[in-house]
């Protein structure tokens, strides 16, 4: 088991080379000057009291204008990704709280994965915060609600009703999707409370219809995709692998949870058994083998789980890397700010059967540009 000094060092290395590799390599202000060009599905945002109750007055409009605001800060790269490092930062300890209470041990990688998974997508240079949003407020909600002391089963189900219809109002559908799976599990494998465990599903379907139909006024089928991982307006312009990684990274808690329970049930009737037949063919030979596959265990745990992480990491962001979409996204970056030659030089290293609509206009922009300056100097435009 590793001890806190250790889990905070791997924290502090882990997080500073996520850091490093955002700020100085995918460059968070290359992904703001494509908002409204290669990002499309980004909201608008404004100041003022008037956007903010706009905002509200919609499912998940927290988050929503959240994404808005916290947008901006992309417009600084040092900002961005020290700001990409702390919404990892948070679903990674979020998590590890979630899968201690599940009954996993304290030295536990699991938690690294959603950060790995948002790193590879902003690798791709997606957005993925409207959905890092929605996920951490659904599991802090989950996690809050498993540690309000509440012995009874109606009780405990009208404060999930309650916190299901807020977090549908902040968080949307993705929000109630994430609270209300991992409250189930805790009420069918934690807390044996069977008959809560079937009701909370129905009940939270029943709470989005009830919202959508007198609060919001919005059909059932668009109540239902607010900010889930199959929403059009989440994922529509994302990559492929970004999708895919979105759909994992909602997924992965719940799952997880799921996992380490059947783990645990398993791995305790075993435990037993063979702790009945030690007692029965114990002998000096049988400890000596106990204690040499323990001190395997405990060098593994100590050097060797901590590296996986950061391997894991590597590798992904290796295999992911794509080049060519990295140099449309800068030619983006460099017709904003005019720089008209780079422009022409990173489109001539393109190659011939890629086409994109944005690197072909930034390109006749460039051609234009000087000839538009020649005719003005002459007067004749």
């Amino acid at each position: 088991m590793l001890s806190r000094k250790s889990r905070v060092s791997l924290y502090l290395i882990f997080f500073l080379l996520c850091y490093l590799y955002i700020w100085l390599f995918v460059k968070p202000h290359l992904i703001y000057h494509g908002f409204g060009t290669i990002i499309l599905d980004v909201p608008l945002f404004s100041t003022g009291c008037w956007f903010l109750k706009d905002s509200l007055a919609v499912p998940g409009g927290l988050v929503i204008y959240a994404y808005g605001f916290l947008s901006q800060l992309y417009y600084y790269s040092w900002l961005g990704s020290l700001f990409v490092v702390l919404v990892a930062l948070c679903l990674c300890e979020l998590s590890r709280l979630h899968y201690i209470y599940a009954g996993h041990p304290r030295s536990s990688i699991l938690h690294y994965f959603p950060a790995i998974m948002i790193l590879l997508i902003y690798n791709h240079y997606d957005h993925p915060l409207a959905a890092c949003l929605t996920l951490f407020i659904g599991l802090l909600f989950s996690f809050v609600i498993e540690r309000v002391p509440l012995h009874q089963g109606p009780i405990r189900m009208v404060v999930f009703c309650l916190m299901a219809a807020i977090s549908y109002c902040l968080a949307g559908a993705g929000g109630v999707l994430i609270f209300s799976l991992m409250t189930t599990l805790y009420l069918l494998f934690l807390r044996r409370d069977w008959l809560s465990a079937v009701l909370t599903l129905p009940a939270a379907a029943v709470i989005i219809w009830a919202l959508a139909e007198y609060v919001f006024h919005i059909s059932p089928k668009e109540a239902f995709m607010v900010l889930t991982p199959f929403c059009r307006d989440l994922t529509a312009n994302m990559r492929i692998l970004s999708k895919v990684l979105v759909v994992m990274l909602y997924a992965f808690a719940p799952v997880t949870v799921l996992l380490i329970c059947l783990c645990r049930i398993i791995f305790r009737r075993n435990r037993n058994n063979s702790a009945a037949h030690t007692r029965k063919t114990k002998s000096r030979k049988t400890r000596a083998v106990v204690r040499r596959r323990g001190a395997i265990l405990a060098y593994f745990k100590k050097f060797v789980l901590p590296a996986v992480p950061v391997t894991v990491m590597a590798v992904g962001l290796y295999f992911s890397y794509d080049k060519i979409h990295r140099q449309i996204v800068l030619m983006n970056y460099l017709s904003r700010q005019g720089r008209w030659p780079e422009v022409l030089a990173l489109g001539k290293r393109l190659p011939k059967d890629i086409y994109n609509i944005y690197c072909n206009h930034d390109i006749n922009r460039e051609i234009r540009t000087p000839f538009c300056s020649h005719m003005r100097k002459k007067n004749l435009l």
